[in-house]
């Protein structure tokens, strides 16, 4: 992701406005039990890395600076351990920025 204004982000920033990013599993018959997600446990720029988890509740990580100008580049893993060939998975990714 790229800030692409001119003011920092963050609740590390001086304005405090929080950057989250949250997935979940939006649609599929794949059970959400059999779907674990987590960040690389190396990733840089982001908050506390929690754990892989499996996808029944959403997996929600912060990034608490975002500098203006700066990008980041975010690595995760999906691991998908019962499946069908046939069924699927659709996955939502937000991207929040909160309040001023």
């Amino acid at each position: 992701m790229t800030n692409t204004s001119e003011v920092d982000f963050g609740t590390r920033s001086e304005n405090g406005r929080c950057v989250r990013v949250r997935i979940r599993k939006k649609y599929g018959e794949i059970s959400p039990s059999a779907i674990r997600f987590g960040l690389n446990p190396e990733q840089q720029g982001v908050g506390n890395i929690s754990p892989a988890q499996t996808l029944d509740k959403e997996f929600i990580f912060e990034i608490p600076l975002l500098r203006a100008g700066q990008t980041l580049h975010l690595e995760a893993n999906l691991v998908i351990s019962e499946a069908e060939l046939y069924e699927y998975a659709e996955f939502w990714l937000y991207l929040e920025l909160g309040k001023v």
